[in-house]
């Protein structure tokens, strides 16, 4: 189920990258063939299914170490973006609002019971990764419980920062408007559409 999550959101991420960078409004121009197969979730769930398969039959996970870097570079970027619109370091209603403050929802301190049981099935995603520590555990060079520990609190630590930079800034941003996938809030700008790309190729 993981898995179709990330393929889900992987689709939605090139989908609405690429609906702001090749629709142009023009008929003759978005009915293209080419156009209309690029913008199709269908085949974007389908192309990072075929193009993830080959990874999978990698024998070790330090063989996914350059794509993982690569990965960390773009969790980086997407939180520096978050953070930077939640301070007004570059403006989260942009464009997409007559009324500025329209796009923003109440901030408030405490949710209730039925909203937070509603929210289980995102926390189940941190759970998706718990198997990797049997490939890891044999793959650290001199393994010892001090070793494993220092990995295991390290990789914890700096997912716990991140994950709380990102909800933290998002939701002072956006308030109650905030949606499940945060990037859906912001506005539909080069720099947001560089970063849904980056994402889907991070997921994939």
């Amino acid at each position: 189920l993981s898995t179709i999550g990330y393929l889900i959101t992987i689709s939605d991420s090139m989908v609405d990258a690429l609906d702001h960078v090749l629709l142009t409004g023009d008929p003759e121009n978005d009915e293209q063939f080419i156009i209309t197969l690029l913008i199709s979730r269908h085949f974007w769930v389908v192309g990072a299914l075929v193009l993830v398969l080959p990874f999978s039959f990698y024998r070790t996970l330090d063989e996914l170490k350059k794509a993982s870097a690569l990965a960390l570079i773009f969790v980086f970027m997407l939180a520096g973006m978050i953070v930077a619109y939640a301070n007004g370091i570059a403006d989260p209603c942009m464009g997409n609002y007559e009324n500025a403050e329209s796009c923003k929802g109440e901030v408030e301190p405490f949710t209730n019971a039925s909203s937070t049981i509603s929210r289980v099935p995102i926390f189940v995603f941190a759970f998706t990764c718990h198997q990797n520590i049997f490939p890891i555990v044999n793959e650290i060079s001199s393994l010892s419980q001090s070793r494993l520990n220092i990995v295991i609190s390290c990789s914890i630590g700096l997912a716990l920062v991140i994950f709380s930079v990102v909800a933290l800034e998002g939701y002072r941003t956006y308030g109650s408007s905030v949606r499940g996938d945060i990037l859906l809030n912001y506005p539909e700008n080069n720099q947001v559409t560089f970063l849904r790309i980056c994402i889907a190729f991070m997921l994939t």
